[in-house]
């Protein structure tokens, strides 16, 4: 090398890079990089290493992580319509494209690439989220518009799964089931821009593996407090997780009860669920269904739950009222695609046996597995013993008060129940119902039968054998037997049946026998706040002897009566802001009553006020009432008349009377100001300056500063650059193309919080014009005079 002197130069220094550069002298080439990473890393200590990534299962695959796509300019420029271009092999299955969140931007706009179908186009939010889920193995790329990338300005790429996913561009889903294990897949990405000659691709390559199913330890522990049979929190059932990883799930589990115990709720969430991952509790799908050999079974799916932990499960049991002394098994099963389920040795569990009874009891799924049995116990004294118990349509299993909401069901159960606790056998037992009716002193409604009666065994459910005989009478059950004749052995008009007389030839020491009564109420939809009473009386063949079962009855008004109550329409009220999104805190309020009753305001006027009272992090109102409406669609602003507006609970309708509170919500507001300045003069002030306010992350607009630059223009004056300078440590500089446009100019929104205000300032200079002595140049037309030999100034000025 020689220089400009002609003298050789010697010394010898680092390697360095050539930089091409452009004829505006932008540089291009490295300096806008892009990279794309896997799953995993290549020092992950978890389960996988990248490049490796799981092959998704048959059922229920897992979501993870799959690509991770991000650009980097390491520059001292701005790049203009910069875009990412990325694309995921066959084989992929993208359900979400999670995009960056780069300071100043609103939103980009995007192409989604498709397999043998046309590009998807759209716009997403910055930091949003695209939803794929409908191409899912279709999806082969996107093109993410950022437009103007400012300089230092990047997204990393995070192969992690448990890193944050507001870096980078990830494409979330799994590897398709049909994809050969040691199956190479490749990602691509290439970044454009106006100031690069050309783009280069970079790509990552991933090896397909089997996937790795986690062990997760599964254990019982029952505990049972209370064995007198009809003790409602009688002790629960523990379902315990250990060794949970992040993997855990997708699973559902179903616990057959025991014949002589219930499940002791009737709340729409009647377990205690497990811990979520964050030490929430998870909300899972909870229903209760009869299986094929009549045990109830409670399935516990939490499928769409999120990521479990070590925690614990419980089932509160009730023990039935006439069951007697009897011992009954429990079983739970479980299934999860996605781990592998073991006991506390490690052994894994077994799957289920392949018999149409235990299918029954696991929806028939063949990949569900054995957890464990217990058993349950329920031990009386000695006696007699007789009862009665009920179900309506919204209750789990039989119990002495049941209930039925008013638009449900018809369907309806009354059981009466006797037990031997004698020391010697019971010979022509004979039992005497009344069914609830509206001329028994008590009762609200007419019970109808829909059939013949059903007589089993309270412990197997096996039928026993018996007399039935039926009346339209009821006679008045005392302390003996009953002697009316008006029974008969098959009714001509179910409906009109109002008493029901039972023989069993003998009932053995320990022994019981249940009556279970199946109708309806055909009133059910105009009967909220009314009961239905049963009464019974049971006796038998030796009576008056010193050992003989003697009539003792339960009357309508005693206490152990079986009853059901109908419940009465629900008032849901809601609480919304002007999106109609609830306020955060302040769930619907469901209030209940009879038909024609005034719906209670007290607690829906607090729940205003409170929300009322809510002030913003500036102190002023962060709510204001704005109406109120009703299903129908009618609304009223009128606060202080809300108890007229709402009026009373109507049983004619066959839904829940809905109520919308809505909020107009308030944001604190922020002013921003506009300023123009000329470099020339010493960043001299020109022009007005533009001033404007808004709410908190709302977009910034200066709705006159467009014509303003214009006018400046107009003068002479050239653009030069927008920048931010709120923080005057670190002003930003929004754009600095020459000659923009007010409107290329992103101002962004007002902080999320706001402390004081947003400042911005636009440099301008002097635009330059070549003059001669013969043109005629206006008075305070500004003309730049320095170091270009081609600017003339004309003589004379």
């Amino acid at each position: 090398k020689i220089d400009d002197q002609g003298k050789t130069l010697t010394k010898t220094g680092p390697t360095f890079q050539d930089i091409i550069m452009k004829k505006d002298a932008v540089p291009t080439g490295d300096v806008l990089k892009q990279d794309v990473k896997g799953a995993y890393s290549p020092y992950s200590s978890g389960t996988y290493k990248g490049p490796q990534i799981p092959r998704g299962s048959a059922k229920d695959p897992e979501t993870i992580k799959m690509w991770s796509f991000g650009f980097d300019n390491n520059s001292a420029y701005e790049f203009h319509n910069t875009t990412l271009k990325m694309t995921v092999p066959e084989g992929c299955v993208t359900t979400s494209i999670k995009v960056p969140t780069i300071d100043g931007v609103s939103q980009y706009h995007y192409v989604l690439h498709l397999a043998g179908q046309p590009d998807q186009t759209g716009d997403v939010t910055n930091g949003g989220t695209i939803d794929t889920t409908k191409f899912g193995k279709l999806v082969r790329g996107l093109d993410l518009v950022l437009g103007t990338v400012a300089p230092g300005e990047y997204t990393s790429t995070v192969p992690d799964q448990d890193m944050a996913a507001s870096y980078g561009v990830n494409f979330y889903g799994y590897v398709d089931h049909s994809v050969k294990i040691d199956t190479e897949l490749k990602g691509t990405v290439t970044v454009t821009a106006d100031e690069l000659k050309s783009g280069s691709v970079k790509e990552k390559t991933q090896q397909v593996v089997a996937p790795v199913m986690s062990k997760v330890k599964i254990s019982n522990t029952p505990t049972q407090t209370y064995m007198v049979p009809g003790v409602n929190d009688a002790g629960n059932i523990y379902i315990h997780l250990n060794n949970v990883d992040r993997n855990y799930t997708a699973s559902v589990y179903y616990v057959v009860l025991p014949i002589n115990a219930k499940l002791n709720s009737t709340d729409a969430n009647p377990v205690g669920a497990f811990n979520l991952s964050d030490g929430s509790v998870a909300k899972p799908e909870i229903t209760v269904f009869k299986a094929k050999d009549g045990h109830s079974v409670v399935k516990v799916d939490y499928t769409n739950c999120g990521q479990l932990s070590d925690s614990v499960m419980s089932f509160q049991l009730a023990n039935l009222l006439d069951v007697g002394t009897s011992e009954a098994p429990y079983q739970v099963y479980a299934y999860s695609p996605n781990n592998e389920l073991v006991d506390l040795s490690n052994k894994e569990l077994t799957k289920v046996a392949d018999d149409a009874t235990t299918l029954s009891y696991v929806d028939g799924n063949r990949d569900a597995v054995y957890v464990v049995s217990g058993t349950w116990q329920t031990m009386v004294a000695k006696g007699l013993g007789l009862y009665e118990q009920s179900q309506g349509n919204t209750d789990n299993g039989l119990t002495v008060s049941g209930r039925s909401h008013d638009f449900g069901d018809k369907a309806m159960t009354y059981v009466t129940s006797v037990r031997n606790f004698q020391s010697h056998a019971l010979k022509d037992v004979t039992t005497v119902i009344n069914l609830p009716s509206i001329n028994d002193g008590k009762s609200g409604f007419n019970f109808q039968l829909t059939g013949p009666i059903e007589i089993v065994d309270p412990i197997t459910l096996k039928s026993i054998s018996g007399e039935v005989t039926y009346s339209t009478d009821q006679p008045t059950l005392l302390n003996q037997p009953v002697t009316t004749d008006t029974y008969v052995a098959t009714p001509t008009d179910w409906t009109k049946v109002r008493s029901v007389k039972v023989v069993i030839p003998s009932l053995a020491i320990g022994a019981g026998v249940r009556f279970i009564m199946n109708g309806i109420d055909p009133t059910l939809t105009n009967d909220s706040g009314k009961t239905g009473y049963l009464s019974s009386v049971s006796w038998s063949q030796d009576w008056q002897s010193e050992n003989g079962l003697k009539p003792y009855p339960i009357q309508v008004d005693s206490a152990n009566a079986a009853k059901i109550t109908v419940d009465g329409q629900k008032a849901i009220i809601k609480f919304v802001d002007q999106n109609g999104k609830e306020i955060a805190n302040y769930p619907a309020l469901t209030l209940q009553g009879v038909d024609g009753e005034e719906i209670p305001t007290d607690q829906i006027t607090q729940t205003i006020n409170t929300i009322s009272q809510k002030k913003t992090s500036a102190g002023r109102q962060q709510y204001v009432f704005h109406q109120v409406t009703n299903s129908a669609g009618y609304t009223s602003s009128d606060q202080e008349g809300l108890s007229s507006f709402i009026g009373s609970y109507d049983n004619d309708s066959t839904t829940d009377q809905v109520y919308t509170v809505q909020f107009n919500e308030q944001f604190d507001t922020q002013s921003a100001t506009l300023t123009f300045v000329d470099d020339d003069q010493n960043q001299k002030l020109v022009g007005d300056q533009q001033t404007t306010k808004g709410d908190a992350s709302t977009a910034i607009n200066f709705a006159n500063g467009a014509q303003e630059l214009q006018n400046l223009i107009n003068q002479g004056y050239e653009f030069v650059s927008a920048v931010n300078t709120t923080n005057a440590k670190t002003p930003a500089v929004l754009n600095n193309q020459p000659n923009a446009k007010f409107s290329d100019i992103q101002f962004g929104n007002y902080d999320a919080n706001p402390q004081g205000s947003k400042s911005f300032v636009i440099h301008l200079k002097h635009g330059i014009k070549t003059v001669t002595a013969d043109d005629d140049i206006q008075s305070g037309t500004p003309i730049n005079t320095g170091g270009s030999a081609r600017r003339k100034i004309p003589s004379g000025r």
